[in-house]
Formats: structure tokens, sequence, C-alpha cells
């Protein structure tokens, strides 16, 4: 439904693109994410599908129709694409009905009213119609936006940091809302975040995007557990990074132990690598595992209370003298929170060998 082809944006031939070569597709009815800090081109890319800028180079194809390349650039009105705006742009004078009705002037009257209808129930607002956006809700007022932008039938939305005015709990609840009704509908659709909880929340796939160019295209699970570079692993969830060792015999040596490289996951060509270059392995929290009977012991020097799970901050101890806290790496370790200790205490340790990812030491 949607392929965006190397696509290179920029607003002077002299001056660095904005974005270069991000390339991505979506089937129909898939939700797609723009992700990345701010400054990283992800806005440019949602307003060139928009129709709002146009390509230095590549294209961008809508139901296999092109709709922007450096010769043409189909208007904004013509691409069959809606848009929900990051302060939902909702119009003041207008009621809800009316605000849903505002793009559906194609249609008579009866017709437009029934669409009017039909969208008011798929968000759950029909009690609301005649309600005027100042009386509504937050939350309430993005569901408008989302009927608005469905109304008339678009093959594509876009929305630009939907959320990002609503609090924590209720961008989760809305997030998994505003999934429900696009699958509902079949519609395909592109959300721009910076929040990867979001992404994770909502969309089917990924781009992760830096500096204007992408570095990954992908499921949430792929962007966690196969990050394609340091900066997505970095960006993506919490973690630390060990030093590691290629050893002979195709052992990998860290400060928790040596593993067969056989089991681990090699990142950014670290593949390529001689024995004895050291190498950098990411530790998440969830790889770090509480196991008393590891010889693997760590100091807490920090902890959260997360309910059901402890967050420590761990030391390891160096491999010389294990019998004292000797300034070493650190790693994070996501706990249930049965295991309950205190900062001071040691408890022992192990890597989940399924989630070993090794990146170059760059």
């Amino acid at each position: 439904m949607l392929e965006v082809k190397s696509l290179t944006v920029g607003y002077a031939k002299t001056v660095a693109p904005v974005i270069e070569d991000v390339n991505f597709s979506l089937a129909r009815g898939e939700i797609g994410c723009l992700l990345g800090p701010s400054g990283c081109g992800k806005t440019t890319v949602l307003r060139t599908i928009a129709g709002f800028e146009k390509p230095r180079q590549g294209s961008i194809l809508v139901n296999h129709e092109v709709v922007s390349d450096p010769k043409r650039c189909k208007p904004v009105a013509q691409r069959q694409i809606g848009m929900v705006f990051q302060d939902f742009a909702l119009f003041p004078h207008l009621t809800v009905a009316q605000n849903i009705a505002f793009g559906l002037r194609h249609l008579d009257t009866t017709a437009r009213a029934a669409r009017v209808e039909e969208c008011l129930a798929l968000v759950n607002l029909t009690s609301h119609a005649q309600n005027f956006p100042h009386q509504l809700s937050g939350g309430q007022q993005q569901r408008v936006a989302l009927a608005r932008a469905l109304a008339p039938e678009p093959e594509v939305i876009l929305f630009d940091e939907p959320f990002s005015s609503l609090d924590t709990r209720l961008r989760e609840q809305l997030a998994g809302e505003i999934r429900r009704l696009l699958k509902q509908v079949n519609t395909t659709a592109i959300i721009v975040t910076h929040d990867h909880h979001e992404a994770f929340a909502i969309a089917d796939k990924i781009a992760v995007l830096e500096g204007g160019k992408m570095h990954q295209w992908g499921t949430a699970y792929e962007l966690y557990h196969e990050p394609s570079t340091s900066f997505v692993a970095r960006f993506i969830g919490e973690g630390v990074f060990l030093q590691a060792i290629l050893s002979e015999g195709g052992f990998i040596h860290t400060a928790i132990g040596d593993f067969n490289a056989s089991e681990a996951y090699f990142c950014e060509g670290s593949q390529h690598r001689n024995v004895g270059e050291q190498l950098q392995l990411l530790v998440r929290p969830d790889d770090i595992l509480h196991d008393d009977s590891s010889p693997f012991k760590a100091l807490v020097v920090n902890r959260i209370f997360r309910g059901a799970h402890i967050l420590y901050t761990l030391e390891l101890l160096t491999e010389t003298n294990r019998d004292k806290p000797v300034p070493a790496q650190r790693v994070l370790c996501l706990a249930p929170s049965h295991h309950d200790h205190n900062v001071g205490e040691y408890f022992g340790i192990r890597l989940a060998l399924e989630h070993m990812m090794l990146f170059p030491n760059n």
C-alpha cells in the first residue's frame, strides 16, 4: 500500500540532505512507525509522504501509484492520505460531528450524515456529537482527530507525535485503542514518535532513524533482540556494553564468564574479527538472571522497586579478587521482587545465552 524507495530530501543542493536513502514498505492494514530522537528526520519523511515536501531523490508510491519523485509531486488533497496532527488541529468553532464531516463535502447530505454517524460509533463518541472540542478530554479530542482522518476513507493515515501532549497512562491506553481501530478498518498507517514504548505498543514495523539515515527497519522484537547497529541497541530499551575478547577455540571471554561464540549474535560486522581483539557485549536488564548457584557474584550498588520486579544496578567483581568490591564494570538486572536484596549485598548472576549480542569496539 505504501512504498518509500531510496528517499532523499534536502532543501538546497549545496546543503547536506535532511534525510538520505530511506527505504521501507507497508502492506494494506499494516502500521508502521518512524522512531528516533529529535532532529533525526522522521517528521521530514512524514511530510514528504503527505506531499508537503518534494524528494531530491527516490520515490513514494501509494497503492502502486507514484505520488512523489524529483519530477512530480501529486497535490496533497489528491493523495488519499489522512493526517492526524500533533496538536489535533480540531476546529474550535465546530462541533465534533462538524469536525468529522469537514472532509466529506463531496458527499450529499444524507451520505455525509451516515458516514459521520459511522465514524462517531467507531471511536465511541456518538453521545458527544454536538459537543465542541474544548468540552472534551485530551483522549476524546485525539479520537475525534482520528475519526476525522478516517472519514474520507484514505489509503494511508499519518500521525505526527499524536500522544506528545497526553500523560503517560493515557498514551498507553490510546495507543492500544488506535491500533485496534486501525486494524478494525484495515487502514495502513504511519506514526512518528521518539518514544520506543509507543512504537512497540502500536506498530507492526518500525524504522529507527538518526542523523537523517535509517539504521534499521523491523519488528519490535527484531529491534530489541537483533539490533543492526550500536545506535539501535542503545536507543531501544535499557542496557549496557561490557568488554568482550575473542579467545582461542571460538570462545568469548567476559567479566561474567566465557561463552561459545556460536551462541552469540554478531552485529555491524563484528564477526570479522581476530583472536584477542576486543568487542562489546550488549547486556540488557532481562539478560542478567538471578542465580544463587552461579560462581559469578555481583555487588548491588542501586535498586529501583517496580512492583513485580526490582531493577538492580550491579557491579561486577574483578577476576583477580572476587572477595572484595573492586570498581569494575556495571550491568543492570531485572529480577523478580521476591529476590529482595539491599544495596551492599551480593548475589549470583548468569547471562541468558540466547540474548548475546556483540558489536565492534568502536
